[in-house]
């Protein structure tokens, strides 16, 4: 919402004298900022306010087939029993009790592997995931798609050492509250009711790292700008890296 409000502030200025605007992107972002600009131009200034999205109005990223389907995340499944769930920017996920009530025994729906796309049954077989940087120009100074898990591995460690324990530890505590947080919505004890979303998410340690941007969140962990703030030790070893790349 910060950076919704700052390209809000950004263009409000050049109102009184643009009369067409293009915005790039049919998402939540963008659906969000023509809502603004239409209902902030009482004068009827503007032109004209186009969105420009990859996909036309009708057509989506998924098997799921849906006529509202508009943006490259919102989106509104229709399940067997005619109800509508509302997913949003988010995913199915296994642990999210919520979602899986709603689409339980529902045999159009699967909940498939973390960080793929497509079904579990879909997947190749010799299809392999890891992590890749690229720099825009047709190289890739890292890549560990092409090795096996534990090799992958022990080259982010190499690359990144201490920075990626520290991110790795800091994620690790972060599920742990955010599974917490399934736990007391899932309890009737009198002590899990909460007045407000602030207050739950105080109590179990995420109301602040939920108003942190990413590189607040580093910061937080001291973990290095860049290459040239690498520890001294560091900067002697070869093939070393920022996380922040």
């Amino acid at each position: 919402m910060n950076s919704f409000l700052l390209l809000l502030l950004l263009l409000t200025p050049f109102l009184a004298i643009c009369k067409r605007i293009a915005v790039i992107g049919g998402g939540i972002s963008g659906t969000f900022v023509s809502k603004y600009l239409a209902e902030y131009d009482k004068d009827c200034a503007l032109q004209q306010i186009t969105i420009f999205d990859p996909l036309p109005l009708g057509e989506q990223t998924t098997e799921i087939s849906s006529p509202e389907w508009q943006g490259s995340r919102v989106a509104s499944v229709r399940l067997m029993d005619n109800s509508v769930v509302e997913i949003g920017a988010s995913v199915f996920y296994s642990g999210f009790h919520l979602i899986m009530a709603m689409i339980e025994g529902d045999s159009s729906l699967e909940v498939g592997t973390a960080f793929n796309t497509g079904s579990t049954k879909t997947l190749h077989p010799d299809l392999r995931s890891g992590m890749g940087i690229y720099n825009g120009y047709g190289d890739w100074p890292f890549l560990t798609s092409n090795f096996p898990k534990w090799y992958s591995l022990l080259l982010m460690a190499w690359r990144y050492n201490i920075d990626l324990y520290r991110v790795f530890s800091a994620t690790a505590k972060v599920e742990y509250a955010f599974k917490i947080v399934n736990d007391l919505l899932l309890s009737e004890h009198e002590t899990t009711f909460f007045e407000n979303a602030a207050e739950m998410w105080d109590a179990v340690g995420l109301l602040k790292p939920a108003h942190y941007s990413f590189d607040d969140f580093l910061d937080a962990l001291s973990v290095c700008r860049s290459k040239d703030s690498l520890s001294w030790w560091r900067q002697i070893l070869p093939y070393q890296g920022c996380i922040r790349e």
